[in-house]
């Protein structure tokens, strides 16, 4: 139990909750539902950290501390702010796992 086959899947797990969040996310921001926002910005924060995804995280952070005051049109610039964080994150996790060629 463990070593890279388990840290690949764990990895893998997050990419999964990660799109689920964004995805609750699409369906948050538009209704204004600030609770779920904060929600999901804060467990993609948590998430994130977990993994040492600093820009994912900060992003994450500054959506969840915002969540219920900020207008809505900040919030759908901090949404794609928090959205290309995560594809330039999951660009970096895939890099890092992609099997080497060199040998």
């Amino acid at each position: 139990m463990g070593g890279p086959a388990a840290v690949q899947a764990f990895v893998l797990e997050f990419q999964e909750d990660c799109r689920a969040r964004i995805a609750r996310l699409n369906y948050a921001i538009p209704a204004l539902d600030r609770i779920e926002i904060e929600r999901q910005a804060h467990d993609l924060k948590s998430n994130a950290a977990n993994l040492g995804l600093l820009v994912l995280t900060q992003a994450a952070a500054v959506m969840e501390a915002e969540a219920l005051e900020s207008e809505p049109g900040r919030l759908v610039r901090l949404h794609r702010e928090l959205t290309e964080a995560l594809e330039a994150a999951m660009k970096d996790l895939a890099a890092y796992f992609r099997p080497s060629t060199s040998a």
